[in-house]
């Protein structure tokens, strides 16, 4: 086993005191996993954190609750009780240390770079514990299994994999790439839940390289039963869902894109957006008129249409079509008042709306931002 001293101060003054507080209840805790890694790798900010802990911990998660308010979940997953602490801007996973020991625990984990632990000294005085070489191979950044058996007891883990490698460059090793590649077929019996957290991660960092060393492995055709022969993408967002669409819309098939993220439970929000780039291209291969096009998209909140612009012009679609958009969202907002037309026009209800939305149309396509000039201008026409 080596160790490795260093000082580092936490940005988040909750992990200091989840420190202090286990000094006072005589709970063991360690830092382990992604945030030792990010840590060594320089880093200073985070979101979640993983602790391993000997003794019992529901003292220091009383004693922390008296302090400040969170939500606690906790969770069985292969007879691993975890614990987990949801702050506003921080979740902290407690899991109980596998027998008791450190070398034990440290063959449970996935690569070598995760398995290092992190104790806390005195202040901001820790020491790191390496019991696989996981200091060695993290300053190498490259990706080693502790074991034969990784992939076998988390095929997650090949994700994982790849995440590293679009999130800090890290390197496969020979060892990874072959132990990935006999268990590559059972992550089709993941969770989908699970899937759908890697695949975030991946998609926001995702790179031509990325795409192609996945695509050799088959790893995406597994994910999402399609053939994809095209991964010279060189405009990719820093955005998991805009760069889902980018990599199935030059594979010629984004219109399955939906169906896939139902399927792993994205967000609605998500899948609606897809379904409204889709319109957007049906739209355009249809040629429709830009009245009827300006009728269907004002309707939509802008957030949906300055995404669905940032597609259009990223795949440089029809100037035409990407000019409606700009003009719908620069006059996004209506300007004049529903009391003021039911006034003027002698009109309500139903008769209302629709006077309503003429007008709005009116008003996007001939750009106006002039109360006066689009009354006249609509009177007259």
């Amino acid at each position: 086993m080596k160790k490795k001293k260093i000082n580092f101060k936490f940005e988040n003054r909750i992990i200091e005191k989840i420190f202090s507080l286990s000094r006072e209840t005589g709970t063991t805790l360690y830092l382990v996993g992604g945030i030792v890694r990010d840590i060594l790798l320089g880093k200073s900010q985070f979101n979640d954190i993983d602790f391993v802990y000997k003794g019992k911990i529901n003292p220091l998660i009383k004693k922390l609750k008296e302090i400040i308010n969170f939500k606690v979940i906790e969770f069985n997953r292969k007879n691993f009780r975890t614990l987990r602490l949801c702050f506003k801007d921080l979740t902290v996973d407690f899991q109980e240390l596998q027998e008791n020991n450190l070398s034990i625990d440290s063959k449970q984990r996935d690569f070598t770079v995760n398995s290092l632990y992190m104790q806390n000294k005195s202040a901001s005085c820790y020491v790191v514990l390496d019991y696989v070489n996981g200091i060695k191979h993290l300053k190498k950044k490259v990706i080693i299994p502790v074991t034969e058996n990784s992939f076998r007891n988390d095929p997650l883990r090949i994700l994982r994999m790849f995440r590293l490698k679009a999130t800090d460059n890290f390197s496969l090793s020979k060892k990874a790439r072959i132990l990935s590649e006999k268990e590559k077929k059972n992550l089709e019996n993941i969770a989908n839940e699970r899937i759908k957290e890697e695949l975030i991660k991946i998609f926001n960092y995702i790179s031509p390289a990325l795409i192609t060393t996945m695509q050799n492995s088959n790893i995406l055709s597994i994910l999402f039963n399609e053939n994809f022969t095209y991964t010279d993408i060189n405009n990719f967002e820093n955005n998991y869902l805009m760069n889902l669409a980018l990599f199935f819309y030059y594979n010629n098939c984004v219109e399955k894109l939906p169906d896939l993220l139902n399927k792993y439970t994205f967000s609605k929000k998500d899948i609606r957006l897809i379904n409204l780039i889709n319109a957007f291209l049906e739209s355009i291969n249809n040629k429709v008129k830009e009245k009827a096009f300006v009728y269907k998209y004002k309707k939509y909140q802008k957030k949906y249409l300055k995404s669905i612009l940032d597609f259009a012009q990223i795949t440089e679609q029809n100037r035409k079509y990407t000019k409606y958009l700009q003009k719908i969202i620069a006059n996004h907002k209506f300007i004049l008042s529903g009391n003021y037309l039911m006034n003027e026009f002698k009109v309500e209800g139903k008769e209302l709306g629709k006077l309503i939305d003429k007008m709005h149309v009116y008003q996007i396509i001939n750009d106006i931002k002039n109360q006066d000039e689009l009354i006249n201008n609509f009177i007259n026409n």
